[in-house]
């Protein structure tokens, strides 16, 4: 899941790609096997999760058509995606910025 992130942090501008996919899973590995990280992500997946389900569903009890409930389900399915992506993106910049604290890379701009 790494390549998604090339280029995508500021911090990761200007190196080569092979330099990006390690400090990339470097950054993976501090931000998700460090303690209360892994919690973290549980309660991101599971409040991601609840607002998926609340766009899909809410609507049901709204109205009852039956291409509102196709969209509902479209709406949460996307949006559960998107909220996904966002937080792994978060907490992976988090481990990042501990990698190149620790390891003392230099940022190019």
């Amino acid at each position: 899941m790494e390549h998604n992130y090339l280029n995508y942090f500021p911090e990761l501008k200007g190196m080569p790609p092979s330099k990006q996919m390690v400090l990339l899973s470097k950054a993976r590995y501090a931000a998700f096997r460090q303690p209360g990280m892994n919690l973290k992500m549980a309660c991101f997946f599971i409040m991601t999760l609840l607002i998926a389900c609340l766009v899909a569903v809410v609507p049901q009890f709204i109205w009852s058509e039956y291409y509102v409930r196709i969209i509902g389900m479209l709406m949460g399915i996307s949006g559960g995606i998107f909220l996904f992506r966002r937080l792994y993106a978060s907490l992976l910049r988090q481990g990042l910025q501990q990698v190149i604290k620790q390891h003392g890379y230099k940022q190019h701009t």
